[in-house]
């Protein structure tokens, strides 16, 4: 991908940004292609060939609930692919931020305005994180008036809020977000080995210091 192409942006969290966690992280898995279809061999095949029989049963393969074998083999093969991702980690400063869509939303507009920085244009899926449309609005709300506060240029476009269970991109983006999470918030690095590669980005910011510029 180049800086001037239209790009699709998946994004997805870990964890939840009220957990006691001290590290919030949003990734933006990006591509030219959005159809995620050319994606599901991923799942398929692990599903085949990995779960057990009693395992297949599982409506939808995420990070969180999946064996380190699972993840592994899923995060190796996302590595092969011909996407980018963008990583943007949340130091909450010992702070327990409620996990409103107004505070998702000011974390969301950070992590996007730096793939803004890179890309022109962006046509973003959220992963369902709110089901009501009202908490859905004020989440692009507030993304769009903190992407104007920092940005002067770039074009976003909201797609949808999507469920993962229906798109392969934004599972991949869980399973991203969870690696990530897994460096940050335990030290671990062997799930973000994986996909370093594919890696644009990764900043890390303070909730202190972003809440201040969202405020002015």
């Amino acid at each position: 991908m180049t800086n001037n192409d239209l790009v699709y942006g998946f994004l997805d969290e870990s964890p939840n940004l009220q957990d006691k966690f001290a590290f919030f992280s949003v990734v933006i898995i990006l591509s030219t292609n959005p159809d995620e279809k050319s994606y599901r061999s991923i799942f398929k095949k692990t599903r085949k060939n990995v779960l057990k029989k009693k395992q297949k049963e599982i409506p939808e393969l995420k990070f969180a609930n999946s064996t380190p074998q699972v993840r592994i083999k899923i995060l190796k093969a996302i590595g092969k692919r011909s996407i980018k991702i963008s990583a943007y980690i949340l130091d909450k400063a010992g702070r327990r931020i409620p996990d409103t869509p107004e505070n998702y939303g000011i974390v969301a507009g950070f992590a996007i305005s730096e793939v803004l920085k890179k890309y022109p244009v962006i046509v973003l899926t959220f992963d369902k994180k709110y089901t009501k449309v009202k908490d859905q609005e004020e989440v692009e709300r507030v993304t769009l008036k903190v992407v104007a506060k920092v940005l002067k240029k770039g074009v976003l476009q909201f797609k949808e809020h999507g469920d993962s269970k229906a798109n392969s991109i934004l599972q991949m983006a869980d399973f991203v977000a969870g690696a990530v999470s897994y460096k940050y918030n335990l030290n671990d690095k062997s799930y973000w080995e994986l996909i370093k590669d594919l890696i644009e980005q990764e900043n890390k910011e303070s909730w202190i210091d972003i809440k201040a510029i969202y405020k002015q």
